[in-house]
């Protein structure tokens, strides 16, 4: 699921200049199965230093948490 959100992320009307990810710190939180709708909604924690911090949560149609995460992304 996370890859699914991650790749709409990219397509969004929002862009992130970002020029390296440094990892990501993810909890699952319930089961996803199969056939799942899932929607993710991302948080810009912090930002310093040229570091940006985006929280993540990812979420079924029915609005059961399945997933939370963070990311840590250098900017320009």
């Amino acid at each position: 699921m996370l890859a699914i959100v991650e790749g709409a992320k990219q397509s969004g009307p929002v862009q992130i200049a970002a020029e390296l990810a440094r990892g990501w710190r993810i909890a699952p939180a319930a089961p996803g199965g199969p056939g799942s709708r899932v929607r993710g909604r991302y948080e810009v924690l912090s930002v310093r230093r040229g570091l940006l911090r985006l929280g993540l949560g990812i979420e079924t149609g029915a609005g059961t948490l399945v997933l939370t995460g963070e990311s840590r992304l250098v900017i320009r």
